[in-house]
C-alpha cells in the first residue's frame, strides 16, 4: 500500500544531512518524501480545484535540507513582493501551482515561510467587494473631473 500523506511515510534518519546533488539532480529521502507530498496535492488542485499549503517552519529541515528543497523546485517565470505590514515575497517554483510564499513581520523576522499549491497564492487576488468599490471611487472621480476635460 502506498503513503497517501506526508505524516503516512515513516522516516529513519541516517548519517547526514539529505542533499540534492547538482551532478546527478537526485534528491535525498527526506525531501523524496515533501516532494511527494507537493506531487499529491498538485494532482488534487488540477483534479479537485482543493489547494493545500506546507508550513516548512515545522519540519525538521537542516539549512541544507532547505536549500536543496529550494535547488529542486527550482524558479519559476513569476515573483511577488507585497508590502503590507511587513514584506511578503511569493516566488512561483518551477512547477506551476506551487509557490514559495515568505511573510516578513515589520522587523524583518521571517514569521511564515510555506509552500503554497494553488493557481495564485490568495494574498494577491482581489476581492470583489474592492474591486466594486474602487469602481465606484473611479466613477466618482470621472464625474468630478469631466467637466473641466482634465482628469487630474
Amino acid at each position: 500500500m502506498s503513503a497517501r500523506r506526508l505524516s503516512d511515510i515513516s522516516v529513519r534518519v541516517e548519517g547526514g544531512a539529505s542533499k540534492t546533488s547538482s551532478a546527478t539532480g537526485t534528491i535525498g529521502g527526506g525531501l523524496i518524501a515533501i516532494m511527494r507530498e507537493i506531487a499529491e496535492m498538485l494532482e488534487r488542485l488540477a483534479l479537485y480545484d482543493e489547494p493545500g499549503s506546507i508550513d516548512l517552519r515545522t519540519l525538521p529541515f537542516s539549512p541544507t535540507d532547505y536549500q536543496s528543497l529550494r535547488e529542486a523546485l527550482g524558479n519559476g517565470e513569476v515573483e511577488i513582493t507585497l508590502n503590507v505590514d511587513g514584506i511578503s515575497r511569493l516566488r512561483e517554483t518551477g512547477y506551476a501551482g506551487v509557490w514559495w510564499v515568505e511573510h516578513r513581520n515589520p522587523e524583518d523576522e521571517l514569521v511564515a515561510d510555506l509552500l503554497e499549491i494553488i493557481q495564485i497564492p490568495e494574498i494577491v487576488v482581489t476581492e470583489n467587494d474592492e474591486i466594486a468599490r474602487s469602481a465606484s471611487r473611479l466613477r466618482e472621480r470621472l464625474s468630478i473631473h469631466t467637466a473641466g476635460g482634465i482628469i487630474q
